[in-house]
């Protein structure tokens, strides 16, 4: 029924007692459902929610977080980092008293001794350096054929850009995420040359081509993976929104980009469709389609859930169902070599059933209505205790697996980036600069796990020689 639809008296006195009864009921269940959803709309935040910080306002939060006894900053026996003095400085500035402090005497700069010294780490002003490649030629004297040199390879033109400089290209696109016109900008004011749009997109497409082995690499390792974390975000591409998908580990990075959400495009991507591992997810129902595999969700999304109804619905067993699930971690993360025993499991799923009865007795499934036909809506406190009923060892398996992660964070980090690349660049414009970029961000995302330098592998991959990930140990 239209909540919005309004009726003339004549046609309410028309209807008989039970027919205005009817109307009346099935506008009050309208009417109820869109404020219950409307309260709930208002009472997310990011601390119950998916919602970001930044649309919580100036509204003070209660903090659930526990306050540490620890001072702030560097505990105790925490290596600090800072510069080390270097024995032999590209420069050396003396500092010679000329004249005395105490009788103003002129004084021998020849006399004076070291006594302290101090460095100063800074970027000298440099600007591009130029080589000139020359061909020479020379007559055999046996026979006179003339002979010339060759150029490399890789030197193409009378004059071009060298590999360092398209490195550091590619790496303010695809790391710190600068649009093209930027770029241009940045590189004029560091070495006073402005290289053009369509150069900086022509080496971002010779980058994406040369990391396509390395990315290929990477995508077989994940699936050799014993636990990866997918997930996937909105990504505007041509002014539609499209979807950035992520599969992940400590180690390794593989994003994809699809004109769909779901299982299908999961399959084309080419990402689950073969693993048989486990996947850690946030309950997304096109991940609990692939059969093949494991599943572990992320507790962190469950405890905002959990927050929500304990503060928004005042039910006591989320409440105690946060400090169990908190127990758990704190646990697992003391226990060693981090397994728990039978018996600390056994203890703790008799917590788990008992919260969960417990929440199962305050929310009975929703009654039928007489003479109404199909089924009443659940309330969401009903919609969570279920899916912990339904797969409890899924949300436990940090518990019974210890390489299994106890959120889906790696996905959230890996994720996290590149939704400030669209804050800074704004939308790709076609589909294929939006592939070019993700393969590079798989390969640089990679590379920083790993420890490797991003211009390094980035000059590697334009030279001829791409970073090839280790196999994860």
């Amino acid at each position: 029924m239209n909540i919005y639809e309004t009726f003339k008296r004549e046609d309410l006195e028309k209807l008989d007692r039970d027919a205005l009864i009817e109307a009346f009921l099935k506008m009050q269940d309208t009417l109820v459902g869109r404020l219950e959803a409307h309260d709930a709309q208002l009472a997310k935040n990011s601390r119950n929610s998916s919602k970001p910080p930044s649309s919580d306002g100036l509204k003070p939060e209660r903090k659930r977080r526990k306050k540490s006894d620890k001072a702030s900053g560097g505990q105790p026996g925490h290596k600090g980092h800072h510069l080390e003095m270097v024995s032999e400085p590209q420069q050396v500035v003396t500092h010679v008293p000329t004249t005395c402090a105490a009788c103003q005497a002129s004084l021998d700069p020849s006399a004076a001794e070291v006594v302290g010294r101090r460095q100063v780490f800074d970027v000298p002003p440099q600007p591009l350096e130029v080589t000139e490649h020359r061909i020479l030629e020379q007559c055999c004297a046996a026979c006179g054929h003339v002979n010339q040199g060759a150029y490399p390879a890789e030197v193409k033109a009378p004059t071009q850009y060298g590999s360092r400089l398209q490195a550091q290209i590619v790496y303010l696109s695809a790391y710190q995420h600068l649009p093209v016109a930027r770029i241009g900008e940045l590189l004029n004011d560091y070495y006073n040359v402005r290289p053009s749009d369509g150069f900086i997109v022509t080496t971002l497409q010779r980058a994406h081509k040369a990391v396509e082995p390395s990315v290929a690499t990477i995508r077989e390792q994940l699936q050799q993976a014993d636990v990866v974390h997918v997930d996937e975000t909105g990504l505007n591409v041509g002014g539609k929104t499209h979807w950035l998908h992520v599969m992940s580990t400590t180690d390794l990075t593989a994003y994809a980009v699809h004109a769909r959400r779901g299982k299908t495009a999961l399959d084309e991507i080419g990402f689950l469709g073969t693993y048989t591992g486990r996947i850690v997810h946030d309950f997304w129902q096109s991940y609990l389609k692939f059969d093949d595999c494991q599943h572990a969700f992320c507790n962190a999304h469950l405890l905002r859930e959990l927050i929500f109804v304990a503060d928004h619905h005042q039910q006591a067993w989320a409440d105690d169902m946060i400090t169990l699930l908190c127990d758990i971690k704190q646990a697992v993360e003391t226990s060693h070599p981090q397994h728990l025993s039978m018996q600390q499991q056994y203890t703790f799923e008799e917590r788990y059933y008992r919260l969960l009865n417990q929440g199962l007795r305050a929310n009975p499934p929703p009654e039928p209505i007489p003479n109404r036909r199909g089924r009443r809506k659940k309330t969401r406190p009903r919609n969570l205790l279920e899916r912990f009923h339904y797969y409890m060892s899924d949300i436990l398996a940090f518990m019974y697996d210890s390489r299994v992660p106890f959120d889906n964070n790696q996905a959230e980090r890996d994720l996290r980036m590149m939704k400030l690349k669209q804050k800074i660049s704004g939308c790709f414009r076609a589909l294929a600069g939006a592939d070019a970029f993700v393969a590079l961000r798989s390969y640089l995302s990679t590379a920083r796990k790993q420890g490797q330098n991003m211009l390094c592998v980035l000059y590697d991959a334009l030279t001829g020689n791409p970073f090839v990930p280790a196999l994860p140990e």
